[in-house]
């Protein structure tokens, strides 16, 4: 089991969204900020030896929306290891992720009549085939459901595939 959590801060300069001075121009902030917290799992297969097991995560993160657009993401999901006989180091995962528009930017998207919806989400299966012991091959598919939180764009189905070599 593991559970992670972190806090992250950029000294940059940013403009602010959604805000103008006198003169029109978005002020500048000091500080992009925000934190997260990871947790996993294994529901099944508990011991070293374990044929089959199946883990589950979360992934939980917030971000200052003063100056970042996403103020907050969700991300869950399910991988099983073992489950196809004779393939025993393969994966297949199922996972569910949400980000979310923080209020500064949603304002000012409607200041300027443009569209937008709070969330952009993503459902994603993937299988990854250890093919040898050098070289494993991942597709993934997703599909998103507001892409760039856009009501005016479909639906997105996303097909993948990841190559991984170990030497």
């Amino acid at each position: 089991d593991k559970l992670a959590f972190g806090a992250w801060r950029y000294s940059a300069r940013y403009s602010a969204i959604g805000l103008t001075d006198v003169a029109g121009e978005a002020p500048d902030l000091r500080r992009s900020s925000g934190g997260y917290v990871i947790g996993e799992t294994r529901l099944l297969g508990r011991g070293q030896d374990a044929e089959r097991t199946l883990s589950a995560f979360m992934q939980l993160g917030a971000a200052s929306t003063a100056v970042n657009r996403f103020g907050s993401y969700l991300g869950a999901g399910l991988v099983g290891t073992g489950w196809v006989r004779g393939r025993d180091a393969d994966q297949l995962g199922l996972s569910f992720a949400r980000a979310r528009n923080g209020s500064p930017y949603m304002r000012a998207q409607w200041a300027l009549a443009q569209p937008v919806t709070r969330t952009e989400t993503t459902l994603e299966l993937s299988y990854l085939a250890q093919v040898n012991s050098w070289l494993s091959v991942q597709p993934d598919l997703q599909y998103v459901r507001h892409p760039n939180t856009d009501p005016t764009l479909a639906s997105a189905w996303v097909l993948q595939v990841r190559f991984e070599i170990a030497f």
